[in-house]
């Protein structure tokens, strides 16, 4: 099997990433990294180029900005690529607590009381 392990670049000396690259050798998995930086073009060509059977999603940003988390699954989606981790929907809910703990509310799951501000104004 081929496998991406994509990831952010503050991640390129994290144990984690030699681990998993530990792990598929001995299994006989071809692997290369591809680092999540500023710009999604040569993300796209990398993912392109290796046309993976599985995409190992470490990525917890992009450009910097974990707002855009979601963005990296949604591309990965869009090339149609099979890989581990969240759906872009749940990793953008995740990153919204009020949406979350309403969601949570409505199924009958119990959390601590919450406020959401926006500019001065209360939720």
């Amino acid at each position: 099997m081929k496998v991406v392990l994509l990831f952010g670049e503050y991640l390129a000396s994290d144990p984690v990433v030699a681990q998993i690259e530990a792990a598929l050798a001995p299994l006989g998995h071809q692997y290369e990294r591809v680092i999540v930086g500023d710009d999604v073009a040569p993300v796209l060509h990398a993912l392109r180029t290796a046309a993976p059977d599985l995409v190992f999603n470490l990525a917890e940003s992009f450009s910097g900005k974990s707002a855009l988390e979601s963005s990296v699954a949604g591309l990965l989606n869009l090339l149609n690529l099979r890989y581990t981790g969240s759906s872009p929907v749940t990793l953008g809910m995740a990153g919204d607590k009020s949406l979350t703990k309403k969601v949570l509310a409505f199924h009958g799951v119990k959390t601590p009381e919450f406020a959401s501000l926006y500019r001065g104004a209360v939720d």
